[in-house]
């Protein structure tokens, strides 16, 4: 299976630049994919369906994708899951939905052979990376997803929803990292949007500042898939993600590879071609 790997497109900032999706979606063609998968931040909340059906229509290949924190803006994580079901179906139609639609929300894993798997998580930044008190700026997160408004509304912080929801999708991972070995997969390829590790985090080539790298980091859920890979010697995992707009790969373990994504608002670009 032939993949092009994109995250942190933005294509609500691409509309303020003519023919910037066009030549994505040309450069996504002109690779002649099965299937192009986009690890986070392709719109916002309110654009996210209608980018979604305006690139599943432009590209010749299926689509697969998790969300990031942009594509939650004016909405919920909730509401979020239930239209990434519902787009799914419409994508795949009358076919298997094992290529087509959300990561996060399938129940399994996508079995590319009988060894190799596709599958992924929304995940989130998690607060306990770097300097968590001395972040220097607020995230748009916090008053554009209502699960952060309502939560502060009713006496929680911003800390406490986003462990809650990097605690979530760890759990779904290793859940269906779980699932996929019982099936015979032994090569994994793990999806996500937010870095798991110290290691990828990255700004210009240079380490992510302490007092950063809190919201840049789910250092819980790399502990766990450290933990994950150690216990499974005879898997290889290799993960997935964005956010930071600074690309970077780092073997955190002997059968544990990231990569982050390089980004930059208002030109769409594809991080990588490969074939697993």
């Amino acid at each position: 299976m032939k993949i092009v790997w994109a995250s942190d497109i933005h294509l609500d900032h691409a509309e303020d630049k003519p023919g910037a999706f066009k030549e994505f979606a040309d450069s996504v063609n002109a690779q002649a994919p099965d299937v192009l998968i986009v690890s986070g931040d392709i719109s916002t909340g309110i654009g996210f369906e209608p980018h979604v059906r305006q690139l599943a229509g432009a590209i010749g290949c299926k689509l697969l994708w998790v969300r990031g924190n942009h594509d939650l803006w004016r909405t919920s994580f909730q509401a979020a899951d239930e239209l990434d079901v519902y787009l799914t179906g419409v994508l795949a139609g009358s076919h298997p939905p094992d290529f087509w639609g959300s990561l996060h929300t399938k129940d399994e894993v996508s079995m590319v052979s009988d060894e190799v798997c596709i599958l992924g998580v929304n995940g989130w930044y998690d607060f306990t990376a770097g300097e968590t008190k001395r972040a220097p700026f607020i995230m748009n997160d916090w008053h554009r997803i209502s699960d952060f408004v309502h939560g502060v509304y009713a006496g929680e912080d911003e800390r406490v929803i986003s462990m809650r929801q990097s605690g979530l999708s760890t759990a779904l991972a290793i859940k269906k990292l779980n699932a996929g070995y019982e099936q015979g997969a032994r090569k994994f390829h793990l999806f996500t949007h937010v870095p798991q590790f110290v290691e990828t985090c990255s700004y210009r080539g240079l380490p992510t500042r302490p007092e950063d790298i809190t919201l840049y980091c789910n250092v819980s859920f790399g502990v766990s898939l450290r933990a994950w890979c150690k216990e499974h010697p005879d898997a290889h995992l290799t993960t997935y993600a964005g956010h930071t707009h600074f690309g970077k790969t780092a073997l955190v373990e002997p059968n544990l590879l990231a990569r982050v994504a390089t980004a930059k608002y208002g030109s769409p670009k594809f991080e990588d071609v490969f074939e697993i």
